[in-house]
């Protein structure tokens, strides 16, 4: 018995499954018509949840994308706060209770941390 006759005896004998798979969120044209067939209004609905889904998404993303901008701005700023007060706290040490080594910390805090923030925005 040859591979036709096998495939012949099983089409006889048993049934037949068809699958039919897409990605993405509109169906291919041929199955919208079979879903129009069942529901007339079936293919308007989903184009428009398509777009709203795809208006979604979009205003999700702007959101992501402002947050990530203020948190960056906020860590600056904080980073700036710092530097300022170890300057403050470096000549203040210097001036008032002739601190040396206060001062020499400070300035050396207050500039790594400077260059922190430069050295990560060469990196990026």
């Amino acid at each position: 018995m040859d591979k036709q006759d096998q495939k012949n005896d099983l089409l006889e004998s048993g049934t037949l499954s068809v699958t039919t798979a897409y990605a993405g969120v509109v169906p291919p044209p041929a199955l919208l018509k079979q879903f129009n067939e069942v529901d007339p209004t079936f293919a308007e609905r989903l184009f428009k949840m398509a777009e709203a889904q795809n208006e979604h998404s979009m205003n999700q993303e702007n959101l992501v994308t402002k947050n990530e901008y203020k948190i960056k701005a906020r860590g600056q700023i904080a980073a700036l706060l710092i530097v300022v007060l170890g300057y403050v706290l470096a000549f203040v040490s210097l001036i008032f209770f002739n601190n040396t080594s206060v001062c020499v910390t400070s300035v050396i805090t207050s500039t790594c941390t400077l260059a922190g923030m430069a050295v990560g925005k060469f990196l990026k």
